[in-house]
């Protein structure tokens, strides 16, 4: 299923308050959980072809964002992790 710009911006509408505050819950930054709803509506516009129509769009986004910002999270402490590892931290 290809998605239109119309269908898009209906889902975004929709479901954009939801993702954010499942990103913020995760994440605890507004900047960052921002981020994180850009890019799960990019990966849905990307994989659109993926949604088995099994379930909601809602569902399917809400695992979107939660995988993202897990990963978010992971590659900040392997970041973290790997500075440690020569004396150095992360600003912010």
């Amino acid at each position: 299923m290809q998605i239109t710009d119309a269908e898009l911006a209906e889902l975004y509408d929709r479901y954009s308050p939801v993702l954010y505050q499942r990103c913020l819950s995760i994440l605890r930054n507004e900047e960052a959980a921002q981020d994180a709803v850009h890019e799960t509506f990019a990966r849905v516009l990307r994989n659109s072809d993926s949604f088995r129509q099994d379930s909601s769009p809602l569902t399917w986004m809400y695992r979107i964002s939660t995988n993202y910002c897990l990963n978010q999270i992971r590659n900040a402490k392997t970041r973290q992790g790997k500075l440690d590892d020569h004396g150095l931290e992360i600003a912010g």
